[in-house]
Parts: structure tokens; sequence; C-alpha cells
């Protein structure tokens, strides 16, 4: 049976009301590169590094793929005269950049939980994130579709590669991150528009300051006894505040693909390196929190698994 796509679009959106339109925004938000890229630094601060570290490399990988199929396909995007477009997008739309966003990043944060609630969690939000995109007019199913079964193939290869001994030496500032760094800058350098600069760049700029945050082992936020408030703001005023500089200044010089990756490169380092070093003097004390340096952040056989 062949599905018209078109006019199940326009049966979600006949249930359309002010306050949804509201509602369903937000929700699509948790799929968006914004918020994800605020969670993705959240957790590699408060938490031991390496799952911040695997969880920016999976999400970024997964998002340059997602625009280099775009481009390579361009597809187009819903279009038609009874038909409601929320935010009018000029990229292709296969795949869904937003389903395949949320699919990896929820995924992957319920299976390093692995509780029943987490799993139902991360469905339940990968499948809003998906419809939202339906009820805003800007993909068609096959869209939300394909961008779920591409973030699915990224967690299926990524999770065992990042997670069996490559990915230990990775997290531990081995020169293989340095080659991974160094992959983003060639990446940014073919790139060729400003989506995959976008993405290219923060991934060797993020990969790079981890390196050297590694190379340093400066302590996460959550292994500082005690807290202090004061340095804690301070470091994160400072940090956010020259991260926001160099994105008004990279603004300021123009939005072509060298100047976008820079931009983003930059911003990564900031984030990695930078705000971490800041923390380790100002926010706290190191405590014994910290693992000793030889033990594996590989998954154990239960139980909730490590960083």
């Amino acid at each position: 049976m062949i599905v018209d796509e078109y006019a199940l679009l326009l049966a979600i959106q006949s249930l359309r009301q002010p306050w949804l339109d509201l509602a369903v925004r937000a929700l699509t938000a948790l799929g968006g590169t914004e918020f994800t890229l605020l969670l993705l630094l959240g957790l590699y601060w408060l938490w031991p590094p390496g799952l911040g570290l695997r969880l920016i490399l999976l999400t970024l990988i997964s998002a340059y793929l997602n625009a280099t199929v775009k481009w390579w396909l361009a597809w187009p995007r819903p279009a038609g005269p009874d038909l409601w477009v929320a935010e009018p997008l000029t990229s292709p739309g296969f795949p869904s950049g937003h389903a395949q966003n949320a699919t990896v990043l929820y995924g992957y944060l319920a299976w390093v939980l692995r509780r029943r609630w987490a799993t139902v969690l991360a469905l339940g939000l990968i499948l809003t994130v998906g419809l939202s995109r339906l009820y805003l007019g800007v993909h068609y199913p096959h869209d939300v579709l394909g961008g779920i079964a591409l973030g699915a193939l990224v967690l299926l290869v990524g999770i065992p590669l990042l997670h069996g001994s490559w990915g230990e030496r990775l997290v531990r500032g081995h020169p293989l991150l340095l080659a991974v760094g160094l992959a983003g800058v060639l990446l940014g350098l073919l790139g060729g528009d400003g989506e995959r600069s976008r993405y290219a760049g923060a991934l060797a700029g993020l990969t790079l300051g981890h390196l050297w945050r590694a190379r340093r082992d400066l302590p996460w936020l959550l292994a500082l006894r005690p807290w202090r408030p004061v340095g804690l703001l301070l470091s994160l005023l400072i940090g956010l505040g020259l991260a926001l500089a160099l994105h008004l200044v990279g603004l300021a010089i123009g939005s072509g693909p060298v100047v976008v990756f820079g931009r983003y490169a930059l911003l990564g380092l900031v984030a990695t390196g930078l705000v971490p070093w800041l923390f380790s003097r100002w926010a706290g004390s190191a405590s014994a929190v910290r693992p000793p340096a030889g033990r594996s952040t590989t998954p154990g056989p239960s139980g909730p698994r490590g960083p």
C-alpha cells in the first residue's frame, strides 16, 4: 500500500491549536543543534569526560554524515498550497537531522544507563521529536524514518568502537585523538558548505581540546570538593563570554565555510580545554573521586555503564 505522505501531513496539521503550536516548537528543540550542544557540554563538564567525549564523537560524526547525505541526495522538503510550514528551510529534507540527533543522543544515554525507564523515555523522546517535524511541516515521514534509521546505524557501529580498546585510548588522550582532530580539519577543508564546516570545526576543536585536557589530567566538576560557587560562576562566565565573543566576531567576519569552520573549532577548544582548566583553578579542589589512571572505563556486564 502506498501512503500519501502529503495527505498524512495535512491530517496531522488538522489537529493544530495555538497552544499546541507552541508546545510542539518547544519539543522539537530537543533534537535541535543548540540543545544538543548544551547537553553535550553539560555532561562533559559534570561527569568523567569519557562519557562526554564518546557522546560528542558520536553526535558530531552523525551530524556530519547527515549533512553529507542531504547534500548528496538533495531531496526536497514538503511544499504545497494547503501545508503550514512553521520553519521555512532551504536545506534538503532527507534525512531529518532532528530525528537523527535525537536517536543518537537519547539512544546512547539509554544504552549507558541500561534501565527500562531510560529506554522507554528515549524511545518516547525520539518519537516525539520525529512527530514534531511532521506537525511543523518541515519533513515528510520518510525523512524522519530515514533520520532514525541512520542514527541507529551510527549507534550500532559507533558504540562497539568507542567502548572498546580504541575508545579507551581516545578518552585517555592517545595520539589517535590527534588524528581524529586532524580528520575534522580535513573534513572542514573538504566540506564545501557551512553546515558541514560547522560540524567538522566542532569535531576538530572539541577533540583537540579534550586531548589537551587529558594530557593535564584535569578533573571534572563532580570530582571537585568542595565547590567554590564564586569561582565556578566566574569560570562559566569567562568561558561562555569568550565563546560568545568568538561567535560574534565570526559572524562579523562572514559566513563562508572557512570562517564557520574556524569559529566552531575555537568554540570547541574553549569548551573542552579552557573551561575545564578554569574549573580546576577556581571552582574547587580535586578530590578522591577521580579514578586511578589504570581503571578501565569500558562498561561491565551489569549495572549502569561507566564513562
